[in-house]
């Protein structure tokens, strides 16, 4: 009998273990997880709703049933239910419930819905853990940022900062692609307003990311409409150490070094920048720029002025022949020794070269010179004066 009472108050145990499970939340929670686990979205669904209907103040079978949707690609019902369910402040902190977030954030913008979008971006802001350092944070404050451009340097910054101290190179690369074209849409519109000290402070988090030429360049221009030439060179140096075949910036170091040369009035370091300037120059490839600046800077420096200068091509029999006409104008009483000429066809081939003393009837008087050998049919040529063996000027008839 007393066995009997045991097993028949164990069975009701038991039965109401059960019947107690069949009316909770957990039974809806439980079949649900094991629904959306085995790809049965539809299921988990129809059970999540029931469990909703049954018990409206859930939150826990409100984020799976706003999971589901979600998986099931339906965008705008997960998003309402993750908007006017009143989640608890724990719950929130949840990973479950950031994932969800993220993906409905993403999922918003994907279809164009902006607004949405950036309700969910700015919930997570607001309930994430700042302190994490993983590589969900990182990818989710990537995330984060285009739907939020406002946000978007100061977020990238703090996931390049977590991604670092992660050694996440592929991650870092990632977020240098993203934050390098903010960087310097702010400094060209710092450079616009003149506010010098906020471009600088730009190019300095800039630089956190690595070495890049067109940071110091950049910084090179500043420091020159600062005044600060000594700093402008240094920047130009370290431009031209990590791209020393970008014409561009030795075109603009050279410009600005013309300039201090004309400014200063020690003849001395005139004397040195003009010398610098034609280091610099020697290794660009020719174009106008390159020829305009050795000329202003051979005017500047100049013993004497070159004039009525001419290159063209005459017709002598049955060939074409390139000929330079020029005059030279002593402007100081040092003694000019010679000048030689250099003609080229359109490949940068030499053509000729003609080298000859300079006398004293020959000043201020037209001197032509003709090429001993012939140019092809194309009449595209360039010739290169040079007067006691340095570059004078250079020359086309392009």
């Amino acid at each position: 009998m007393k066995k009997t009472l045991l097993l028949f108050g164990f069975l009701l145990t038991i039965s109401g273990t059960v019947f107690y499970f069949i009316n909770t939340p957990l039974r809806y929670i439980l079949e649900s997880n094991t629904s959306i686990n085995s790809g049965k979205i539809a299921k988990a669904i129809n059970i999540l709703e029931e469990g909703s209907k049954k018990y409206p103040d859930n939150f826990k079978i409100s984020y799976l049933l706003a999971k589901a949707y979600l998986i099931a690609g339906e965008i705008e019902q997960a998003s309402q239910i993750a908007l006017k369910k009143n989640f608890s402040a724990d719950f929130k902190k949840s990973k479950g419930y950031q994932c969800l977030l993220i993906s409905l954030s993403e999922s918003n913008k994907r279809q164009g819905d902006e607004k949405v979008a950036k309700r969910f971006a700015h919930e997570y802001l607001k309930t994430h853990n700042k302190n994490e350092t993983s590589i969900g944070i990182v990818k989710n404050y990537i995330s984060i940022g285009h739907t939020l451009p406002e946000k978007s340097t100061e977020l990238w910054e703090r996931a390049f900062s977590i991604a670092s101290a992660l050694k996440k190179s592929e991650l870092k690369e990632d977020l240098r692609t993203l934050l390098m074209p903010k960087y310097f849409q702010l400094i060209e519109t710092y450079k616009a307003e003149k506010k010098y000290d906020d471009a600088l402070n730009v190019i300095s988090k800039a630089l956190v990311l690595g070495k890049n030429a067109e940071l110091n360049y950049q910084e090179a221009l500043i420091y020159n409409s600062l005044g600060n030439l000594k700093k402008a060179e240094e920047k130009f140096e370290k431009a031209l150490q990590l791209e020393p075949d970008n014409d561009s910036y030795k075109i603009a170091y050279s410009n600005i070094l013309e300039n201090a040369a004309r400014k200063t009035t020690d003849k001395k370091i005139q004397s040195e920048y003009l010398e610098k300037i034609k280091l610099i120059l020697s290794s660009v490839k020719n174009d106008k720029k390159k020829i305009n600046l050795l000329n202003r800077v051979v005017s500047l420096n100049s013993k004497y002025r070159i004039t009525n200068a001419s290159l063209k091509v005459t017709m002598v029999g049955d060939y074409f022949y390139p000929s330079l006409a020029f005059k030279i104008t002593k402007v100081s009483d040092d003694i000019l020794k010679n000048f030689k000429i250099e003609f080229y066809d359109e490949n940068k081939n030499k053509l000729d070269v003609y080298e000859s003393p300079v006398t004293e009837n020959e000043f201020d008087e037209i001197i032509n010179v003709i090429s001993r050998n012939p140019t092809n049919d194309n009449h595209s040529i360039n010739a290169k004066l040079f007067v006691n063996n340095e570059l004078v000027k250079e020359y086309s008839n392009k």
